[in-house]
């Protein structure tokens, strides 16, 4: 399979259509998705760490957090080969972005708690 741009950069691929740099470049980026799911067990790992070169390391990460709403195993084959075909629908892309938001909600209020918390006790100084 032909790298992306950025992954074959990564890897020091000079020209994407050198085929032998390519299937070494491939062969480097496999074993680094082998290494994302190294705590799964073969044969999942092999088949997760396929699936997460074919998707892409980000889709991948979405599709098991998508697993976990769904409560799936993400670290399950048969559980995730379920789930990647659901990140191309859009009302699914709609919900997990709607996820992301919320979570980004908490993530900005807990840090607006903390920053205020540091306020009234005196750590941090209002400029």
């Amino acid at each position: 399979m032909m790298l992306t741009q950025p992954v074959a950069k990564s890897l020091g691929v000079s020209s994407r259509l050198d085929a032998k740099q390519n299937i070494y470049a491939g062969a480097k980026f496999q074993a680094k998705m082998k290494k994302m799911v190294e705590h799964v067990d073969e044969p999942d790992r092999s088949w997760l760490a396929l699936a997460a070169y074919n998707v892409g390391r980000g889709h991948f990460r979405d599709a098991q957090a998508l697993a976990r709403k769904l409560n799936k195993n993400p670290d399950r084959w048969y559980d995730m080969k379920e789930v990647l075909p659901l990140l191309s629908q859009k009302n699914i892309t709609r919900i997990y972005a709607m996820v992301m938001h919320e979570a980004m909600n908490r993530y900005v209020m807990s840090r607006v708690f903390v920053v205020m918390m540091l306020y009234c006790i005196g750590i941090l100084v209002k400029y």
